[in-house]
């Protein structure tokens, strides 16, 4: 009997992907009690032969899509989620044997009704200046969801590591995947607006082995600038709380006006 799924969205990662599934083997939560869905993101790398030649103790099903972004992949592997119970890690997570365990149990004790796990970042070698900064925000996220009384909000949402029930997740219509980045923080703002309580849970732990340098986080950044109008535009109320909010005091009038035709014009081009 499968009472948990857990869904992992993966593009062009196999060792990754590889040393993640290879953790999911060591969970202390039985492996006849879940299933792992993987959903390859745009076929065509070497994750399919990786896959192929896995052999888990736990239940693995495998599918595969066109290139459509990793919100369309964790829909995909919900789709077809037999556990009651939906746990959504990316590829570059490597669950420690207590995840499971800890979010399942979280959950029926109904400590919240969407449970984030703790994430901390493992950066191979010497890290730069750049990912020490990164790492550093990173945990301060965490310090923040832990101290008590924390309001959380949409932001807190991290689709690498979290849990909620199947039903939930129908009920919102789970990720939107017009949403090529910030997919998670949209799907928060939705689980909030219908009352679902968020809880940080450090036992979930799950190590993000970081490979970001300074061009890809500045790609990234374009990616977020898109999300961010995306955002704005869906849930005017959270304009105040975007990157682009920022423009308000530190942009020039120009800036301040082209950022509000961002915000306004539905059929305006992506920036």
């Amino acid at each position: 009997m499968t009472d948990v799924s857990v869904i992992i969205p993966t593009h062009q990662r196999p060792a990754a992907l590889r040393r993640t599934l290879s953790a999911l083997g060591q969970q202390d939560y039985p492996v006849t009690l879940f299933e792992v869905l993987v959903v390859v993101d745009g076929p065509g790398d070497e994750t399919t032969s990786v896959l192929r030649d896995f052999d888990p103790p736990f239940t693995l099903r495998v599918s595969e899509q066109p290139r459509q972004g990793a919100a369309a992949a964790r829909n995909r592997g919900a789709s077809q989620a037999a556990g009651r119970w939906l746990i959504f890690l990316d590829d570059d997570i490597e669950a420690m044997p207590s995840l499971i365990e800890a979010h399942v149990a979280a959950l029926r004790a109904g400590a919240g009704d969407v449970v984030i796990g703790y994430l901390p970042a493992i950066v191979s070698g010497k890290p730069s200046f750049f990912q020490s900064e990164l790492r550093h925000w990173w945990a301060s996220m965490f310090e923040a969801m832990h101290l008590p009384g924390h309001r959380f909000n949409y932001r807190d949402l991290l689709s690498g590591n979290f849990s909620l029930a199947a039903e939930l997740f129908q009920k919102v219509g789970g990720f939107d995947p017009s949403f090529q980045c910030h997919e998670d923080y949209e799907l928060g703002a939705r689980l909030l607006r219908v009352g679902a309580r968020f809880t940080f849970l450090p036992a979930a732990v799950g190590y993000h082995h970081e490979s970001s340098d300074l061009h890809r986080a500045l790609q990234r950044k374009y990616q977020e600038s898109i999300a961010d109008i995306q955002l704005g535009r869906c849930y005017p109320e959270l304009k105040p709380t975007l990157m682009l909010a920022q423009l308000e005091q530190h942009g020039s009038l120009l800036v301040r006006l082209l950022r509000d035709h961002a915000f306004s014009d539905p059929h305006g081009e992506e920036p």
